[in-house]
């Protein structure tokens, strides 16, 4: 992917349907070859987005790539469980990429979280 690599999280407000997670991650490659078609970048992969979704326990990724812990959902995709909530904090798994152990990446995830909570709390009030 290049040098200089940003990473950016972004969370919806509305509440989705997590057995779609295959069909985001099929989306999700469609715009990265459409991003990748404007030729604005020299690397192969100059975009790579990987949706995923909060629970008040887990952050699951989806992804293309088959590993022994991930489970398959259908048409080529996989979820993998990167890290859970866990006695108040985030935990990683022994697979997950070092850069999701970072403090400010905690904080973001906890926000999604305490925003689902919230959520679920009125959906159920």
């Amino acid at each position: 992917m290049g040098t200089d690599l940003k990473k950016t999280f972004w969370a919806l407000e509305g509440l989705a349907d997590s057995a779609e997670l295959a069909a985001w991650k099929l989306q999700s490659g469609d715009w990265e070859a459409e991003y990748l078609q404007l030729g604005r970048h020299a690397e192969p992969r100059p975009l790579n987005l990987d949706p995923g979704y909060i629970t008040e326990a887990k952050l699951i990724l989806a992804t293309t790539k088959d590993r022994d812990h991930r489970i398959y959902l259908g048409q080529g995709i996989y979820a993998e469980n990167t890290v859970y909530f866990h006695r108040g904090a985030w935990a990683p798994r022994p697979w997950t990429y070092p850069d999701y152990l970072r403090p400010d990446y905690h904080a973001f995830f906890t926000e999604c979280r305490d925003y689902l909570r919230r959520r679920l709390g009125e959906r159920n009030a």
